[in-house]
C-alpha cells in the first residue's frame, strides 16, 4: 500500500499548519482568554487595550471553518456602540439560557444510564451490521470462486500483453534524439514502469493457479458454500430487526421519562434558536458586525425577528464560522438581485450559499488557488450573488444533474462550496459531456460523473516534486485541469472527484481517513463513499461531524424533516444546558476531535451526555422508521491503484448505419465519421463508441489502452497526396498518435492539439493514398497516459 502522507510532507504539513486561517470559535476565544488571564462571562471577553495587541485567533472545533483558503479573523477594536451592543446580545444570551434551562425537565442519572446503556447496544449492533454486509460482499461461493478464476486468466494474458507494451515504449524512449529535452526521464520512467509490469507478470502465474484451487475447493465445498452464505445473510436479517427493537425501546425510555411532549412541542423553539445563533455567532463578534452602521444593526434584528428563518439556517448547520451576520447580508442581496429566489427551491438555493459563504471562499484559479495563504488584500473570493446566479441559470437551462432541485438546505450547501469560480465548473461539464459523454449518463447511480477519477485521473506519484507540487502541472492552467492533465495520488484524485460533481449540481464531501483522501458522495438510494474505506466510526470526521458514522446517520435522519426538527432541538437543549455536542455513533477512535488534535484514544473521548444522547436516540427512531440502504464504499480498492472499474466487459453498442458510411462531398473531400472503423467494429476493453453532444457518435480511445489500434478502410478515387484532419478532444498536452497507411513499415507520426477537453481541430497531416482501397490504422505509444476521443476524420486531396 503506497500512502499518501510522506515522511518528508509531515514535517512540510506541520510548518504550515502553523499559518494555517482558522477561524473564531467560542471556544477558541476561552482558550485565548485563559492565555491572556482574562475573564469570559457568557461570551463577553475583556480585551486588551489595542488591536495591535490582541493575537490572530486560532483553533475550531469546527473542521469546515480550518479550510485552507479561508482568512482568519483578528480581534477588532469595539465602538462605544459595539460595547452596548456586545453587552445588550450577552445579556439576552444569559437571560434565554436561564429560561430553557427552568422550563426542560431534568433527566437523572438513572435515566442517563439506560440512555446510554441503548445507545451503546445500537452502538454495536451498527457495527455488526456493517460489518456483515462487508462479509457478506467479500464472500467468495463457486460462482464468485469461477468468476475470480477467469479474472485471473484475464489478468495473466493482460500482464504479458502490457509487459511487450512497455518494452516497446522503452525501446521508443531510448530512440528519441538525445537533445530532446525529457529523454533520460522518460527512459527512467519507461524502466520503472518496465520493472513493475515485469514483477506483475511474475505474480500473474502463481495468482491463477491460487485461483485455480480455490474454484477447485468451492466446487467441492458448493453446498456448504450456499449455506453459509445463507446463514450471513439471515444473521443482517436478525441484526436489522434487533436495531429496530433497540430503536423502538429507546423512544419508550423517552416517554416513560416524560421527554417526549418536550421534544415535539414547538414552545421553546423562539428561545432555542434565537439562543443558539447567538451562542454560535458570538455577542462579541455580533457586535463587531452591527457596530460597522445602523442597517448592520438591523439586519441582525430582522434575522432575531424571523425565528423561521433561524430555525431553517440552523436545521442546515448554522452560518459557516458562526457568521450569522453577514449569512443574512448574503441572503438579503440575493433576494433582492433574483426576487424569484423567495420562495421554492431557489429560496432553499440563496439560503445555503448564504450560510455557507458567510465565511468568504478563495476562488481557484490560475494566478489563485484557492488553498494556498496570500495576503487577505491580494486574496480573491467566490461572490456568493454571483455563484447563486450562476447555479440558478445552469438549473434552469438544464445542465444540472436531474436531482438538484430535490435536495434541501443542507445537502445544497454541499454544491455551493466549491473554490472553482463559475467558469471552471463550467469548464468541468463541458469536458466531461465532450470527452467522456458516456460518464455523464452511466446507469450506475454511484458512479455517474465520479468515475471520471478511475477513468480519467491516472494514479501517480512519478512526477510529484512533494505535496501537491508536479513538476509537470502549467502555470497557465487552473488546479483542476491540471489533475486531469498529470493526474496525482489519492488527495488528487479525490479533489477532482468532489470537483467534478459540484459542477453538475451532486452534493459531495470531503472524507479523510488515516493516510489516504477519500469523498462521500449523494446518491438517489443515500450517501455513498467512493475511493475509500466504508462507512465506520473509526474515520476522520465529515463536514465537522465527529465521524462519518455520525454523518452518514445524519444523511439518514434527514430523510425526514419534520422528524429531523426533534433531533435538532434535544441538542439544542443539551447546548443550552452547556452539554459537550456528541452524538451517539462515532464515540471514539479517530472520531472524536480534542481541540484542534485528533484523539485516538476513545477512553479519552468525552461522554454522551443527557440531551446529545436524547437526540441520538430520536434519530435512531428516525432512521428506524425511513429504512434507508446500507450503501457500502464504491471502488474502495481504486484509492490508491491505476486501474479502471470495470468488473466486466463492455456492452456492444447499436451505431447507426449513417455513422457507418464514408462519404465524398461535391468538392472531393473524404468525410470519415469515428464510428466507421472496421477495426474494432465495436466496443472492445480500450476502445468505447458513444453518443457524442456534437450529434451521431464518437471514439473514445480509454487511457488505458495502449497498444490497441483502431482502423478505417477507405476508398480513394485518385491517388496522391491528402491532407487529415480531425475534430477531436484531449485533456492534456504532449499526446501522440501513430498512422499507418497501407501497412506502410514506418508510421506517420501525429502530434494531438491540446484542446483543454473541448473539441478541437487537428493541425493537417498529409500522408499519401493509393487509387482504390487504402487501410488507415491509428495506434499510439505515449509519454503521459491520456485518452482522446474523435467525432469524425477528412481526408482532403492536395496535389
Amino acid at each position: 500500500m503506497i500512502f499518501c502522507i510522506r515522511k518528508s510532507n509531515i514535517m512540510k504539513n506541520r510548518q504550515r499548519n502553523t499559518t494555517r486561517p482558522k477561524q473564531h470559535h467560542l471556544i477558541s476565544r476561552m482558550n485565548v482568554a485563559a492565555a491572556l488571564g482574562t475573564t469570559i462571562l457568557f461570551g463577553s471577553l475583556t480585551l486588551p487595550e489595542t488591536a495591535e495587541a490582541r493575537p490572530t485567533i486560532e483553533g475550531s472545533n469546527a473542521t469546515l471553518n480550518q479550510e485552507r483558503g479561508r482568512m482568519p479573523d483578528v480581534w477588532v477594536d469595539l465602538t462605544e456602540t459595539g460595547k452596548r451592543l456586545e453587552a445588550k446580545y450577552a445579556e439576552i444570551m444569559r437571560s434565554l439560557q436561564a429560561e430553557i434551562r427552568n422550563t426542560v425537565p431534568t433527566i437523572t442519572d438513572a435515566q442517563l444510564e439506560s440512555f446510554l446503556a441503548n445507545l451503546s447496544a445500537l452502538d454495536k449492533a451498527h457495527e455488526s451490521l456493517l460489518t456483515g454486509k462487508n462479509q457478506l460482499r467479500n464472500f467468495v461461493d463457486y460462482e464468485e470462486a469461477v468468476a475470480n478464476f477467469q479474472r485471473a486468466e484475464q489478468n495473466l494474458v493482460k500482464a504479458e500483453k502490457t509487459v511487450a507494451t512497455r518494452q516497446q515504449f522503452l525501446e521508443y524512449a531510448r530512440a528519441l534524439p538525445d537533445d530532446h529535452a525529457d529523454k533520460a526521464f522518460i527512459i527512467e520512467y519507461g524502466e520503472g514502469q518496465l520493472r513493475n509490469r515485469k514483477r506483475d507478470l511474475e505474480r500473474a502465474p502463481k495468482q491463477l493457479e491460487d485461483a485455480r484451487k480455490s474454484m477447485e475447493t468451492a466446487g467441492e465445498q458448493r453446498d456448504q458454500l450456499a449455506a453459509d452464505k445463507q446463514k450471513r445473510e439471515n444473521s443482517i436479517e436478525e441484526t436489522k430487526a434487533k436495531i429496530a427493537q433497540l430503536a423502538e425501546a429507546g423512544m419508550r425510555l423517552l416517554t416513560d421519562a416524560g421527554l417526549s411532549d418536550v421534544l415535539s412541542n414547538q414552545a421553546l423553539d423562539a428561545k432555542l434558536v434565537t439562543f443558539m445563533v447567538m451562542r454560535e455567532a458570538d455577542p462579541y463578534w455580533l457586535a463587531v458586525y452591527a457596530q460597522q452602521g445602523s442597517e448592520y444593526e438591523q439586519r441582525i434584528e430582522r434575522l432575531f425577528g424571523n425565528t423561521e428563518l433561524m430555525t431553517r439556517m440552523l436545521i442546515a448547520d448554522g452560518a459557516s464560522g458562526g457568521k450569522y451576520g453577514k449569512a443574512m447580508e448574503i441572503y438579503e442581496n440575493i433576494l433582492q438581485a433574483s426576487p424569484d429566489a423567495r420562495e421554492g427551491f431557489l429560496e432553499k438555493l440563496a439560503l445555503a450559499i448564504s450560510l455557507e459563504h458567510a465565511h468568504p471562499i478563495a476562488a481557484s484559479t490560475p494566478e489563485q488557488e484557492g488553498f494556498g495563504n496570500p495576503p487577505a488584500e491580494n486574496r480573491i473570493f467566490i461572490d456568493p450573488v454571483v455563484r447563486f446566479t450562476e447555479y440558478k441559470k445552469w438549473w434552469q437551462d438544464g445542465e444540472l444533474d436531474p436531482d438538484f432541485d430535490k435536495h434541501d438546505v443542507w445537502s445544497l450547501r454541499m454544491v455551493v462550496d466549491s473554490h472553482q469560480t463559475g467558469e471552471y465548473l463550467t469548464w468541468g461539464r463541458e469536458m466531461l459531456r465532450n470527452y467522456r459523454p458516456d460518464l455523464v449518463d452511466y446507469p450506475v447511480d454511484s458512479l455517474r460523473y465520479s468515475k471520471a477519477v478511475d477513468e480519467e485521473i491516472q494514479y501517480t506519484s512519478m512526477f510529484l516534486n512533494w505535496g501537491d507540487n508536479l513538476s509537470y502541472d502549467r502555470d497557465d492552467l487552473e488546479r483542476m485541469q491540471n489533475i486531469l492533465a498529470v493526474g496525482g495520488i489519492c488527495g488528487r484524485r479525490a479533489h477532482f472527484g468532489h470537483f467534478i460533481l459540484k459542477a453538475f449540481g451532486v452534493p459531495v464531501e470531503r472524507r479523510s481517513q488515516r493516510g489516504h483522501a477519500s469523498i462521500a458522495r449523494y446518491t438517489p438510494n443515500g450517501w455513498v463513499t467512493y475511493l475509500g474505506g466504508t462507512w465506520n466510526r473509526n474515520n476522520r470526521n465529515v463536514r465537522g461531524y465527529r465521524s462519518c458514522a455520525d454523518f452518514r446517520a445524519s444523511t439518514e435522519a434527514r430523510r425526514a424533516p419534520d422528524a429531523f426538527l426533534m433531533v435538532k432541538r434535544a441538542q439544542w437543549i443539551g447546548k443550552a444546558l452547556d452539554e459537550n455536542h456528541r452524538m451517539g455513533r462515532g464515540n471514539g477512535g479517530w472520531g472524536y476531535r480534542d481541540g484542534r488534535r485528533w484523539n485516538r484514544n476513545p477512553n479519552q473521548a468525552p461522554p454522551v451526555e443527557p440531551w446529545n444522547a436524547v437526540a441520538s436516540i430520536v434519530q435512531e427512531e428516525i432512521i428506524r422508521r425511513v429504512d434507508p440502504q446500507i450503501l457500502i464504499a464504491v471502488a474502495e480498492d481504486l484509492g490508491e491503484s491505476d486501474e479502471p472499474y470495470d468488473r466486466h466487459a463492455p456492452s456492444a453498442v447499436q451505431i447507426p448505419a449513417s455513422e457507418r458510411q464514408i462519404t465524398v462531398n461535391d468538392t472531393g473531400v473524404i468525410h470519415i465519421p469515428a464510428a466507421a472503423a472496421t477495426r474494432p467494429a465495436n466496443n472492445t476493453e480500450n476502445i468505447r463508441y458513444m453518443p457524442s453532444n456534437l450529434g451521431g457518435y464518437q471514439l473514445h480511445f480509454r487511457r488505458y489502452g495502449k497498444g490497441e489500434g483502431f482502423g478505417y478502410t477507405v476508398e480513394a478515387s485518385k491517388a496522391g497526396t491528402y491532407e487529415l484532419g480531425a475534430r477531436l478532444v484531449t485533456p492534456a498536452w504532449n499526446q501522440h498518435m501513430d498512422l499507418t497507411v497501407n501497412g506502410a513499415n514506418e508510421p506517420i507520426h501525429i502530434e494531438l492539439p491540446f484542446t483543454k477537453g473541448m473539441w478541437g481541430e487537428l493541425e493537417p497531416v498529409r500522408l499519401q493514398l493509393q487509387e482504390g482501397t487504402n487501410v488507415l490504422t491509428f495506434s499510439r505509444l505515449h509519454f503521459f497516459f491520456n485518452g482522446v476521443s474523435f467525432r469524425d476524420f477528412t481526408l482532403t486531396q492536395v496535389d
